[in-house]
């Protein structure tokens, strides 16, 4: 303990137990930190450098142009389109905007907003909206689907802005990130070719288990989008052919709307209906959340809409002005308090959520967008939907979604593992400040010039701001900037390639986790061996004692048919094990003992463990403490999986008497989830709960779950307290806080077989 009181601190430490003793007054040196001093350079030699040199290249204009305003006249230039675009649809900018910062805030906090993540299906409503209107419109102009202007803009808005991205951040965590980034050649692959959602699907993915993601994992969601830009104009055009009308009239053309609008409905909801069977059959998570055909409801919904409106005469097309009524409206503010409720409580890791949650979320945004694109601009929701700030986010919320997620994976790999709790929190607000600049940069400077003048005029007009920089007066510093931003576009670019050639196929957790699968399977295979020779020395012994006792053959033939396939450690009914002494339910231990030398335990036939990545990884250890034990463990698994497992296990005739679940690391879990662990373990089996540890925010939930049930049932649970062990004696972990390295693998692997012998009171 050190107590600090004004300059002075006087306090107890040291190594040697005499040093901890004796007390000690310390010199108490305040002075401006190694960070602060560093982010007052790096803020100076911005102020010097790159500010003179934006300002000198763009102007002023670089950070605020006028504020476009609904009824104002039509400005020229490139912020005067864009202007004409927010104040065209002001409602679907502001969505797409909300729908971006709410992934935004789930990504950094994911605490706050734990069903932050509905924002993707939000834009992908959007975006199904805005490109099938686009479209629809087009055909009925006469200039058709026009499928190469429509990919040239697709490809003007999407590319520049994403390679941007990618090159910066990639030279980024090359040059912060002390273990060199892994699997980048196959990010950039599946960002490149618009392929991310099916490479993760591969590699067996899980969007919700971020102990150690991928840099570029967010972009499975362009991924998807781009391929519904690349073949929904081919199924429109083809469903706009089949179903066009006969004669030109107004009632024939709402009959084929409405056969349009029926076709597209019955694709969103066969997509939805895919994705809840799979949930229903056992599909992975990866495969539900990152499929194109489980996941483009969404994107069709919007469709819909599209179709729906496309022939409704707005007032800027000579339409009357739309009246909405105050039905509609509180209807309509109903839909945005359930989007709200689905932002605060839907669950990304829970079943329900694949199983028809998301897509009623889907088609709630649809209606939501139906009334604000068709409605009265002038009632509560659409006037909310003015919101300045909004309507500006919205434009820049395309660089935000390309830029975040990377820095905030680079930042939680920089922050030390045993930093207090306010750290990543605060970092992590950073991160979204720093990400609003850089993406409002992006668009200003890239994505709007690019969309609107071409790559030519792009180009032209940023040589023409280059040589006004050298020629035109800009002075010695802004020329020397500029001359360090020209370099800065050659070395960047540089060091990303450098890193994606170098970057290696696998992190160092992925290699020792590989590397002990290898090392489970030959013990696997070891341990069925045993439990056949067990299974058949059993068999003969029960024949031999039926031998013995003629009057009780029967019983004794069937105890020994039953004895073949119910060995202690393999059997569907306990063995008799039994629970153990109830007062010990979370027992504590020193280093000392978690490090002593000990034989291995006898125990081990009767135990069975049920794990993630973190018990995959010490499996060799935890096989030489409990030798003969049952251990199934997974990458990515999750508490819920655990009674599915428990139950197959049961029904093969393998469960054993110790019944351990060691998860918790991937996400949290709900009661009921327990109440079917609980059942499918039974009464007469001991379940012991390995307490996890890491610096997630639902670690915190699952310990709390953990210790409640401990507490619920102690004649039936036992809680092996990894999170204390780990905090008390384990410094060496991986980069995400979570899986220990050799030592704590060890230790591990010891905490759980003591924590067993003590309850069971067979410590030997």
């Amino acid at each position: 303990m050190i107590e600090l009181t004004g300059l002075r601190g006087w306090g107890h430490h040291g190594v040697l137990e005499q040093e901890k003793q004796i007390g000690q007054e310390f010199v108490v040196d305040v002075a401006l930190g190694l960070s602060t001093g560093v982010g007052l350079l790096v803020a100076l030699v911005f102020a010097l450098t790159l500010l003179p040199a934006l300002l000198a290249l763009f102007g002023r204009g670089l950070f605020w142009p006028f504020v476009p305003r609904p009824g104002d006249a039509q400005k020229d230039g490139v912020w005067g389109r864009i202007a004409g675009g927010v104040v065209r649809r002001p409602g679907a900018v502001l969505s797409g905007g909300i729908a971006v910062l709410a992934v935004l805030v789930f990504h950094a906090w994911p605490a706050l907003l734990p069903g932050g993540f509905v924002g993707v299906d939000m834009f992908f409503v959007l975006s199904g909206f805005l490109i099938t209107t686009g479209l629809v419109r087009g055909v009925d102009a006469g200039r058709g689907v026009a499928l190469g202007t429509f990919w040239m803009k697709r490809v003007r808005r999407l590319i520049p802005a994403m390679l941007m991205a990618l090159v910066g951040t990639t030279a980024l965590a090359w040059l912060a990130v002390d273990e060199f980034p892994a699997g980048l050649g196959r990010q950039w692959f599946g960002a490149l070719t618009y392929t991310s959602n099916w490479v993760m699907i591969l590699e067996g993915g899980d969007y919700f288990n971020r102990a150690s993601p991928p840099l570029f994992e967010h972009l499975w969601s362009l991924a998807i989008e781009e391929q519904f830009y690349i073949l929904w104009p081919l199924l429109l055009w083809g469903l706009l052919l089949l179903t066009w009308p006969p004669r030109s009239t107004v009632n024939s053309g709402r009959v084929a709307d409405r056969r349009r609008i029926l076709a597209v409905a019955v694709a969103a909801v066969a997509s939805a209906a895919w994705m809840a069977w799979g949930s229903w059959h056992g599909f992975e998570q990866a495969r539900l959340y990152f499929g194109t055909d489980t996941h483009a409801f969404g994107l069709l919904f919007g469709a819909c809409v599209a179709i729906g409106l496309a022939h409704v005469p707005r007032p800027e097309h000579g339409g009357p002005e739309p009246r909405t009524s105050a039905t509609r409206v509180a209807v309509a503010w109903g839909a945005v308090a359930v989007l709200a409720a689905g932002f605060a409580l839907v669950d990304g890791g829970h079943a329900s959520t694949y199983r028809g949650v998301l897509a009623g979320l889907s088609a709630v945004v649809a209606f939501i967008v139906w009334h604000v694109v068709q409605g009265d601009r002038r009632d509560s929701l659409s006037r909310v939907l003015g919101n300045g700030f909004l309507r500006w986010w919205g434009r820049r919320s395309y660089a935000a979604y390309l830029w975040h997620w990377p820095l905030l994976v680079i930042m939680r790999v920089m922050v030390p593992v045993d930093a207090p709790g306010w750290v990543e929190p605060v970092a992590a607000g950073a991160i979204l400040l720093l990400t609003a600049l850089i993406a409002d940069l992006s668009t200003r400077l890239i994505e709007e010039p690019i969309l609107h003048e071409g790559f030519r005029g792009a180009f032209g007009r940023w040589g023409a701001a280059a040589r006004r920089a050298f020629t035109g007066g800009a002075g010695p510093i802004g020329r020397l900037a500029a001359a360090a931003t020209a370099l800065g576009l050659v070395a960047v670019p540089a060091a990303a390639v450098a890193a994606v050639v170098h970057s290696p196929a696998q992190t160092q957790l992925e290699q020792d986790i590989a590397q002990a699968e290898e090392s489970l399977k030959a013990a696997q295979a070891a341990q069925q061996a045993a439990r056949e020779s067990r299974a058949a020395e059993q068999s003969k012994r029960a024949e031999a004692s039926a031998s013995a006792s003629p009057g009780s053959a029967a019983p004794g033939d069937a105890e020994g048919s039953a004895g073949a396939t119910s060995s202690p450690g393999s059997s569907a009914e306990p063995s008799g094990l039994g629970l153990g002494d109830p007062a010990v339910t979370r027992p504590t231990y020193s280093k000392e003992q978690l490090t002593a030398a000990l034989p291995p335990s006898e125990l081990g036939p009767d135990v069975t463990l049920i794990g993630d990545s973190v018990s995959l990884s010490a499996a060799p250890t935890l096989l030489e403490q409990l030798p003969g034990m049952l251990l199934e463990a997974e990458v990515g698994y999750q508490i819920w999986d655990a009674a599915d497992e428990i139950e197959k296990l049961k029904a093969d005739g393998q469960l054993s008497d110790v019944v351990v679940v060691a998860l918790g690391a991937n996400g949290t879990t709900h009661r009921g989830d327990w109440e079917k662990i609980l059942a499918a373990v039974g009464e007469d089996r001991l379940l012991v709960l390995v307490v996890p540890h890491g610096p997630m925010d639902w670690i915190a939930d699952v310990q709390v779950q953990m210790e409640a049930q401990a507490k619920a049932h102690p004649d039936r649970i036992v809680l092996a307290d990894w999170d204390a062990a780990a905090k008390q004696h384990v410094t060496d972990f991986s980069a995400d806080g979570v899986h220990p390295r050799a030592d704590g693998q060890a230790m591990y692997a010891q905490l759980v077989r003591l924590t067993i012998e003590d309850r069971l009171g067979t410590r030997r």
